[in-house]
């Protein structure tokens, strides 16, 4: 049996960054049963596999910003407002990342009943209640997204790599 004790004493960023991996590795699991029976599966199981991939990528920006800024992420769940942090942040070139899942859309500018929140659409089948999706339409391409998923996988690590040599570095 595993407990919450063997993540106990690390620091916040180390917390983040292991269930950022974790949601990853379940994303990496569901996409690699999906690829091999895709007869089996349907949209449903590509949601839930693009969801917990997103999911960790919001919990490893979590990670990366608390690291130098532990205010940071207070409430935030958008990847596009967290990827604006970690852009303005993390300005040294090793750093560099085109964060997958950040919304290309400015939803501020588009009226509030017909915004469609990605990771609401990647959980709910249904907008409320019964009420459907407005003009919405994704599919899932298991093949592809495992290449996707080990792009994530690299940068986690190189990412991760680069902040602890320069935090060990500080004074």
């Amino acid at each position: 049996m595993s407990t919450s004790d063997e993540i106990l004493g690390l620091a916040a960023r180390e917390k983040y960054w292991k269930f950022a991996q974790a949601y990853l590795a379940a994303s990496e699991r569901q996409c690699k049963a999906i690829s091999e029976n895709e007869e089996l599966f349907g949209y449903p199981d590509g949601a839930v596999c693009l969801y917990l991939a997103q999911h960790a990528i919001e919990l490893f920006l979590k990670g990366m910003l608390i690291s130098r800024k532990p205010d940071a992420v207070n409430n935030v769940h958008q990847i596009s407002q967290l990827e604006r942090e970690f852009k303005a942040i993390f300005t040294e070139p090793e750093f560099k990342w085109d964060v997958p899942f950040s919304e290309l859309v400015d939803w501020a500018s588009v009226p509030k009943d017909q915004r469609i929140p990605h990771d609401q659409l990647l959980r709910y089948p249904t907008k409320k209640g019964v009420t459907e999706w407005s003009s919405h339409w994704q599919g899932f391409g298991a093949q592809a997204f495992l290449g996707s998923l080990n792009r994530i996988r690299e940068d986690f690590f190189r990412l991760q790599h680069a902040e602890k040599i320069r935090s060990n570095k500080m004074p």
